[in-house]
């Protein structure tokens, strides 16, 4: 199964390559770091390094903001001092090819950055960084997930929360394929047979591999129509199809982020002969 462990490889991996100086030559070149430059009194980290993975180029840009804010207890009126910080931190493909820019472009659109202009934008934005009225943290992230074939995965998540509150805060994650060949991003419809039966066969296979994420327990089940398993989140893999969900969307917010994986065998019947997912893993249908 394509799990967290799987995900979280890619991004300390992708680090200790650059960190490591990339020895074993995989890398575009060792990247730099800036040195910490500060805003009002305020440091933030920028930090951007180039990498290379399945021999494709990519570029990290991590910036970072850190804040303070006092909170007033309103039972006793003592104040406190708190410090937290906000950070973006994007993997992008890099390589200058339309395809590319087309990748780059669809992933910073999220947050309504460029492709093309995204450092001079985060450095404008992190330069005038003002602390939010509301005192809230924030956490932008898009990371590299797998490569597969033609296709190259990602995730795109973002997560915030209010410093005053001491509960979990709000997480989003949206994982999105595109062919790099030529740019489009691969939607459910292309690559699931469109009838009826063969998507609720497929949406009744993910709640089943749902009970067993939650060890069995149908009462943690949150899906009130077995559709909904079918939300057009998916990672593809070389063996299988990956549904990734939100805290809270299908279980109970403890339970994580589930990530089921759909075997590729098993997936067969009810994909799209005519799709890219079947050309990738099965080749054109036999007549």
């Amino acid at each position: 199964m394509l799990g967290k462990k799987f995900v979280l490889f890619i991004v300390v991996s992708t680090i200790f390559t650059v960190a490591l100086g990339c020895s074993n030559g995989s890398c575009a070149d060792n990247g730099k770091i800036d040195d910490v430059d500060m805003i009002d009194g305020r440091p933030y980290n920028k930090i951007i390094t180039d990498t290379t993975v399945d021999g494709i180029n990519f570029r990290r840009y991590y910036y970072e903001v850190f804040d303070t804010v006092e909170l007033l207890n309103e039972e006793d009126g003592t104040a406190q001092i708190v410090d937290f910080s906000s950070y973006d931190d994007f993997m992008l493909p890099v390589g200058g090819n339309a395809a590319i820019e087309k990748i780059r472009a669809d992933l910073l659109k999220t947050f309504n950055y460029s492709g093309p202009t995204i450092e001079q934008d985060l450095d404008k934005e992190y330069d005038n960084y003002t602390a939010p009225e509301d005192a809230y943290s924030y956490e932008n992230k898009i990371d590299l997930v797998s490569i597969a074939g033609d296709f190259i995965s990602f995730y795109v998540s973002s997560f915030y929360i209010y410093v005053y509150q001491q509960s979990h805060g709000w997480a989003t994650t949206t994982y999105s394929v595109y062919n790099m060949e030529t740019g489009e991003k691969i939607m459910q419809d292309d690559i699931l047979d469109a009838s009826e039966s063969a998507r609720l066969a497929v949406a009744n296979k993910l709640r089943s591999l749902l009970v067993e994420y939650l060890d069995g327990d149908e009462s943690e089940v949150k899906v009130y129509d077995v559709m909904d398993m079918l939300n057009g989140n998916f990672v593809i893999g070389e063996n299988g199809l990956v549904y990734c969900y939100d805290p809270s969307s299908v279980a109970p917010y403890m339970a994580g982020e589930p990530e089921l994986e759909l075997p590729k065998d098993w997936l067969r019947p009810y994909l799209n002969v005519e799709g890219p997912l079947y050309k990738y893993w099965f080749g054109k249908k036999q007549k």
